[in-house]
């Protein structure tokens, strides 16, 4: 049996024991921190080749598919490759579903911007388990050539994360010199 307020098991669960009684021994159990298995997905719209000057739209949702719930994670979106073919238009948003409750939070207005995204990152305030963050930006594409955009996100200190495979998304897109269909 064990006293979970005192992480102390008084059965065969393994671990170092750290006293005895009798013909049974104490053991002390370690509890690991917070779980949360995050993840990102990117999105790009319009998908496929785009003539330089058009609209390009993001869209990068951050979910917690852990057990535990997320606090500071981090997001951060590198300015893409070549820079050169891509120039941020408007204002980085950021959204959430309001139900089922609790629901995930949104940075402050002042917090989101570019600088930080593309920089050291984003704090996410909350993400609890099961629930997701969407932040949209556009931008102007430029000239001919492939453009490279990536989202990384990464976990607060403390909290293990057991599936880093799925904390970053690459999207590229073709930039033309003639509008293509879609």
């Amino acid at each position: 049996q064990c006293d979970w307020s005192s992480d102390v098991c008084s059965s065969d669960l393994g671990g170092s024991p750290v006293a005895s009684n009798d013909s049974s021994a104490v053991y002390t159990v370690s509890l690991s921190g917070a779980i949360a298995d995050l993840r990102v997905v990117k999105d790009v719209s319009p998908v496929g080749a785009v003539s330089p000057g058009q609209t390009v739209s993001y869209t990068i949702t951050v979910y917690n598919d852990g057990s535990s719930d997320v606090v500071d994670a981090r997001l951060i979106d590198p300015p893409p490759t070549p820079s050169s073919n891509f120039t941020v238009v408007g204002s980085l948003g950021c959204s959430t579903a309001a139900s089922p409750l609790p629901a995930a939070a949104c940075p402050a207005p002042a917090a989101l911007n570019f600088a930080d995204l593309q920089g050291a990152g984003i704090k996410i305030p909350s993400i609890p388990s099961g629930r997701s963050v969407t932040f949209t930006f556009s931008g102007t594409a430029g000239s001919s050539g492939t453009i490279t955009n990536t989202a990384i996100v990464y976990p607060p200190p403390g909290t293990e994360d057991p599936d880093y495979s799925n904390n970053i998304d690459s999207r590229s897109e073709e930039h033309t010199s003639e509008l293509q269909s879609h």
